[in-house]
């Protein structure tokens, strides 16, 4: 999705073979924000993708206590080492993100070592 210079690239359930698939038959999946793909399973998120679609901030949809342990620790290490801020539904409730088309900002619901505040991210590109 693109509203003006803001892009979220949203994955829903996709693993490796299409995450592959995505980065030879699409050229340019450069995303400011990326929905990490099926909850953040250890089947998919490879630094492949990450690399081609450089994400300030990734968003993990993953339920509390969820019985399939997602996101998978693999997953977590890969968006740190390219050091890409990471919001998770099942640590900061409900996110939000917002835009005017030129900068996006990304709200989370509770953060569980400080008080709920606004997170304003700047874009980088």
């Amino acid at each position: 999705m693109q509203y003006g210079k803001v892009r979220i690239l949203f994955t829903g359930d996709i693993q490796h073979a299409t995450e592959t698939w995505l980065a030879t038959h699409i050229g340019d999946l450069r995303a400011d924000i990326l929905h990490v793909p099926h909850h953040g399973s250890r089947t998919s998120t490879h630094p492949e993708l990450i690399q081609r679609v450089q994400p300030e901030a990734a968003i993990i949809t993953a339920g509390s206590g969820n019985p399939y342990g997602h996101p998978h620790p693999r997953v977590l290490a890969t968006l740190a080492r390219h050091h890409v801020r990471v919001f998770r539904t099942d640590r900061h409730g409900a996110i939000t993100i917002t835009s005017d088309g030129t900068h996006y900002h990304i709200e989370p619901f509770i953060n569980p070592r400080h008080p709920p505040r606004s997170v304003r991210i700047p874009r980088a590109r």
